[in-house]
């Protein structure tokens, strides 16, 4: 009895989805690095009267929220320092720096 093309392809999909089942599933693993997000924003900081314990409770959810790892953290909140907290910064790498010398 001849087959029909719907027929044809029918046996070949179930012949495929057999042989994909008896196949181990591929897991991929993304480095953590690679999984950094940016849905939760960084907020500003200037000092002054601005609560840094609050703060800094803000940046660690964000840091959570957005899976950034603890060799980034630098690097992602620096700039979020404003006017005397960046001068404050500035000046603490600069003492480092001498004392590391």
């Amino acid at each position: 009895m001849a087959q029909g093309p719907m027929q044809a392809l029918a046996i070949q999909i179930a012949v495929l989805v057999q042989q994909l089942q008896g196949t181990p599933h591929i897991q991929v693993n993304v480095p953590e690095t690679n999984r950094e997000l940016s849905t939760i924003s960084y907020q500003d900081f200037y000092g002054g009267d601005q609560d840094p314990i609050i703060w800094l409770e803000d940046i660690k959810k964000a840091f959570d929220a957005n899976i950034v790892s603890d060799n980034r953290k630098i690097s992602v909140i620096v700039p979020k320092l404003r006017r005397p907290a960046a001068n404050w910064w500035v000046m603490r790498r600069i003492q480092h720096s001498v004392i590391d010398r």
